[in-house]
């Protein structure tokens, strides 16, 4: 018998992704993935040519996928984050956000934040929370 796995929203927002999604294969998450998150963006000035940019989920920024009877999720590059149970995957960012984003250092903030866990029934995940709170939020279900 197969395992049947899936992400309940649990999150605080009303837009189109905020539903409860099944997970088939290996399942990417972010603004180009099977389970597409809007184009939003927190507005941040970047030193030292002040510009403003928005931050925003990345476009292929995890994914989830069965290995055997156990299911992984992976932050593959990232640049804000997959936290799980409020821990977050890869290694801590040594500086705030809105200070990583300014040092137009992103390959490094994206190689901190790969890395993988296994999922159990039950977990919480959350994408970019630094920024966004509770609005990419979900609960890991299977069985």
């Amino acid at each position: 018998m197969g395992l049947t796995a899936r992400l309940v929203y649990v999150g605080t927002s009303t837009e189109s992704f905020a539903r409860d999604h099944v997970i088939t294969g290996i399942t990417t998450l972010g603004r180009c993935g099977k389970i597409e998150f809007p184009e939003d963006a927190v507005v941040y000035t970047r030193e030292p040519d002040k510009t403003d940019c928005g931050i925003r989920l990345s476009r292929n920024h995890a994914r989830i996928f069965r290995k055997g009877r156990k299911f992984l999720l992976e932050d593959v590059g990232s640049l804000v984050g997959t936290y799980v149970n409020g821990k977050k995957i890869g290694k801590r960012q040594p500086r705030p956000w809105n200070e990583r984003y300014r040092s137009k250092d992103d390959e490094a903030v994206r190689a901190r934040n790969q890395g993988s866990v296994e999922l159990k029934s039950g977990d919480v995940i959350a994408f970019g929370i630094e920024m966004f709170n509770d609005k990419y939020k979900f609960r890991f279900e299977y069985g």
